[in-house]
């Protein structure tokens, strides 16, 4: 599998494997062979009868924070894009993506944390 589809209401584009809750998206990125994840934020499955908590994208971009963090940028997509409606979610999921694109970029030329740093 190489490209995820996070999202609860809308079908996933041809060719992209669905994932309805940000912890099946997890699961996916946790196997390693994700290439590109799309997310959307809000995730409401008592709509399909499910009775547990589905979480938020957001909770996938902060497991792909904790990743970095910890230098398991095997588990990290390549390239992660948002197709959510919900502003503040957005928002607060490209903060997220943007600490993880300078951690990628601090591997890249070897900088230490502290000189990555902002």
């Amino acid at each position: 599998m190489s490209k995820v589809w996070l999202d609860d209401l809308r079908r996933a584009p041809p060719g992209w494997q669905r994932a309805r809750t940000a912890w099946e998206a997890i699961y996916f990125c946790e196997q390693g062979n994700v290439k590109v994840l799309s997310l959307d934020y809000d995730l409401d499955m008592s709509l399909a009868g499910y009775n547990e908590h589905p979480g938020t994208g957001r909770n996938v971009t902060t497991w792909l924070l904790k990743q970095a963090q910890s230098r398991h940028f095997e588990n990290i997509p390549e390239y992660i894009v948002i197709h959510s409606s919900n502003y503040d979610g957005v928002v607060e999921m490209a903060w997220d993506l943007a600490e993880i694109e300078r951690m990628r970029w601090a591997k890249a030329v070897g900088a230490s944390s502290e000189e990555a740093a902002w």
